[in-house]
């Protein structure tokens, strides 16, 4: 039997998103919450870095320099003339009020005028980057984990396009779309950046890299030896084989899935909580909400019942992953805002 056989879904199979896949990786109870959820939290596959700006695309980079100039030379000019014309105005009629506003607008002109300076100086810093990158050769089939800088990489004859959608393999039922492509003749390279801070490189990341990897190979017919993983606040980046290791594993991954939520919709059984409960710690489907009465967490057509703790600020929380499977997962902030022994109401 061909890999491909093993992958085929059933009828009755749900579509799965690259992204869940690798939340189930993660942990099987965290995947089962993207999945049920997906149509209310929508699925993070390209963050915005924290400067918001589009520093891994040099083309995009320009742009919008030539874009916040524009906005400079606006303010400069609506600002400047804004400005004179309550000064003369106030200069004429002598009204104190008049003078107050002319200091406004000169301010407010002033703060705009260095805030957009601020960000040309963000994005020249960025470009000069980018000017002094030098094309080194690397090895894309290369067995081994690979540190890079991402301007290197993309000066090494690559070019960066953006997917016009989601790669979707309908024998698999499965789907995803990747950050960007890295291209060269036969090869497509998916590129990646994390949602989360950065620490180091998991399973979740091998199996996300394959999955990329394995759906180009099977929908557009071209060669993906590996991924890149791309920081989002840095220049650096990370070569991922796809190794034979990785592609069982994604293998393994997407039929433990399918087995997992087959299991919750037809039997209702859900996964035993994760041995390792340091995966919960910063899990943001175990991070404590305010609770609000008419606003419970929803699974398909079904209300789940909220699991509510008292907090020590007096507050109601409950989180996603405690009401679906009734349980009181060891988040860190839960941890902080549950009260201590201390200060417990003693029995009588």
């Amino acid at each position: 039997m061909k890999q491909n056989d093993l992958l085929q879904a059933r009828s009755d199979d749900a579509e799965l998103s690259v992204y869940e896949l690798t939340e189930f990786v993660f942990c099987p109870r965290a995947g089962l919450c993207t999945h049920e959820q997906k149509e209310v939290l929508p699925e993070p596959e390209t963050p915005p870095n924290a400067s918001f700006l589009p520093i891994h695309d040099e083309n995009e980079l320009r742009f919008t320099l030539k874009a916040t100039i524009g906005q400079l030379c606006n303010i400069v000019l609506g600002g400047g003339a804004a400005t004179i014309v309550f000064a003369v105005m106030a200069w004429l009629s002598g009204w104190i009020s008049l003078w107050c506003l002319t200091l406004c607008c000169f301010l407010l002109t002033t703060y705009a005028v260095c805030d957009r300076l601020y960000w040309i100086a963000l994005i020249l810093q960025n470009l000069k980057i980018w000017k002094m990158a030098a094309s080194q050769t690397i090895d894309i089939h290369s067995p081994k984990i690979q540190y890079v800088h991402w301007c290197e990489l993309i000066r090494s004859e690559f070019e960066l396009t953006e997917p016009q959608g989601a790669f979707h393999h309908i024998p698999w039922r499965l789907g995803g779309k990747p950050y960007r492509l890295l291209e060269k003749g036969a090869l497509r390279i998916p590129v990646f950046r994390p949602t989360q801070p950065w620490k180091d490189l998991y399973p979740q990341h091998f199996v996300r890299i394959a999955a990329y990897c394995r759906l180009i190979e099977a929908k557009e017919g071209f060669q993906s030896p590996c991924g890149v993983i791309v920081m989002p606040d840095s220049f650096q980046a990370i070569i991922v084989p796809c190794s034979a290791k990785s592609r069982e594993d994604f293998k393994q991954a997407v039929l433990r899935s399918r087995m997992a939520i087959r299991d919750s919709e037809e039997r209702n059984v859900f996964p035993p909580e994760p041995e390792n409960k340091s995966l919960c710690r910063d899990c943001p489907h175990g991070r404590p909400q305010v609770f609000r009465n008419g606003k419970p967490f929803i699974r398909g057509d079904i209300t789940l019942a909220p699991r509510v703790f008292a907090g020590r600020d007096g507050k109601r929380y409950h989180c996603l992953c405690g009401d679906r499977f009734h349980w009181d997962p060891p988040h860190d902030l839960a941890e902080s805002l549950r009260p201590l022994e201390s200060e417990m109401p003693r029995r009588r």
